[in-house]
């Protein structure tokens, strides 16, 4: 194995450059530097990983005409985040311009409490307050199409741009663009939309960090929340890690106190999500209920629906057919 100096190459002699393709600069110095950084991280190339940050060029997007682009106009916040411990004085860093790291667990509820899209806006509001730019990466498509019509409503439309595999080419390639090109501030997308090159990145969300739509299933097979704490450290930006449940990994942030958590206590949690309780999860109630350990339903269950029934229609939601 010989070993060589960065930058050199194999081939004694390099044939000369015979045609430029396109004069858009695509690969952005801090996504350059980012790729590597991946790139080392998980033991891959350099090509590997910015076929992920790069889309497939659309020659016809680059000549098309660039639609104007509204400034975002952030209103009023809806004050969920603010509700939440240190929520505060993490929306007031962002408006600052301070890059403050956060772990952000609303309570699993249908109403404000739960309401995560309006957490996230709250903290982007902060962050394109101060002139930065801001990023939210989220799982899936159905998460897209939220926080897209939330982002809407706070922020007006065209002020923001989509990135997601599910586009198609030329759409895709638009709205890189239109990112790459400084037209807007704001981006939300999909798993390779971490890599998104967003001008004075201020800000960077990842919404459900633990769903595994998240890990990249091509080579070198990096995560999109590992991926967003490497860019924040080397960006110097904010970063907000949200779900309703927290991964280990971002335990282990949280403990190590690279990671602010902002997450009510067990007594407000309990008090403001919807009661669990588990069917025969005491003596008592297998001495009660005899056939509980292998029953489907218990009778406990059982009592729950016709107390239910009472008052109206009862959902039973099972893992399979049979």
């Amino acid at each position: 194995m010989c070993s060589r100096w960065p930058g050199s190459s194999e081939q004694p002699e390099l044939q000369p450059l015979l045609k430029v393709l396109s004069p858009e600069p695509v690969l952005a110095a801090s996504v350059a530097r980012l790729v590597r950084r991946v790139a080392d991280h998980w033991g891959g190339t350099f090509a590997d990983v910015v076929r992920l940050a790069v889309p497939p060029r659309h020659a016809i997007s680059e000549s098309a005409a660039r639609p104007e682009r509204p400034e975002p106009e952030p209103g009023v916040m809806s004050g969920v985040l603010a509700e939440y411990p240190g929520g505060t004085r993490f929306l007031a860093g962002l408006a600052a311009g301070d890059p403050l790291r956060a772990l952000w667990n609303p309570v699993p509820v249908h109403g404000r409490a739960g309401d995560w899209a309006g957490g996230i806006l709250d903290a982007v509001g902060a962050a394109l307050s101060a002139g930065r730019g801001a990023l939210v990466v989220v799982p899936d498509a159905d998460a897209l199409a939220v926080i897209e019509r939330r982002c809407e409503d706070a922020f007006g439309a065209g002020s923001f741009t989509t990135l997601s595999a599910d586009l198609g080419p030329a759409a895709r390639y638009r709205n890189f663009l239109a990112a790459s090109r400084g037209d807007v501030r704001l981006v939300l997308g999909t798993r390779s939309a971490v890599f998104a090159p967003v001008a004075n990145l201020g800000l960077i969300v990842v919404w459900d960090e633990g769903n595994d739509a998240f890990a990249e299933p091509r080579a070198p097979y990096p995560h999109a929340r590992d991926v967003a704490a490497l860019r924040a450290s080397s960006e110097h930006c904010g970063l907000l890690m949200a779900g309703f449940g927290r991964t280990a990994e971002a335990q282990a942030l949280a403990e190590r106190g690279w990671l602010v958590p902002l997450a009510h206590d067990a007594r407000t949690t309990r008090a403001l999500a919807p009661a669990v309780r588990i069917a025969a999860d005491h003596e008592r109630a297998l001495e009660r209920d005899p056939d509980a350990r292998a029953a489907r339903l218990p009778h406990d269950v059982f009592a729950v629906i016709r107390a239910g029934l009472a008052s109206g229609p009862v959902l039973l939601q099972v893992p399979r057919a049979g």
